[in-house]
């Protein structure tokens, strides 16, 4: 038996049941630059919205971020080959996985700081 599990934030898209209802219940007030602007969380691990009552913004972000931290921990544990190739790869600037990317973008981010004016 194999089981899933998404940790992503939920967004509430307008014209949705789901949307009807929470603006019906109040949880979305109105729909403004800010609405939207939450729509977009999704993609930042350390500003999740959340419009649950039970888990906050601050908890939703550290369940995303514990979620990701053990798959690539648990990824890197069961085949090891992966963390050598990862390493590879990012010396190479060569990228084969969405985290190799990320690793680049963000080793690309730091150099242009870094850079004198």
């Amino acid at each position: 038996m194999s089981l899933y599990y998404s940790l992503a934030s939920f967004a509430p898209y307008p014209g949705s049941e789901l949307f009807d209802q929470m603006y019906k219940n109040g949880q979305i007030s109105k729909l403004d630059d800010e609405y939207f602007f939450n729509l977009t969380s999704y993609t930042d691990l350390l500003h999740s919205y959340s419009y649950s009552h039970h888990v906050g913004h601050y908890m939703l972000s550290v369940y995303r971020i514990g979620g990701m931290l053990m798959f690539y921990i648990l990824n890197f544990v069961f085949r090891p080959k992966r963390i050598f190739r990862l390493f590879r790869n990012i010396i190479k600037g060569k990228e084969e996985s969405k985290f190799e990317n990320s690793i680049l973008q963000l080793i690309g981010r730091f150099k242009q700081v870094k850079k004198p004016r």
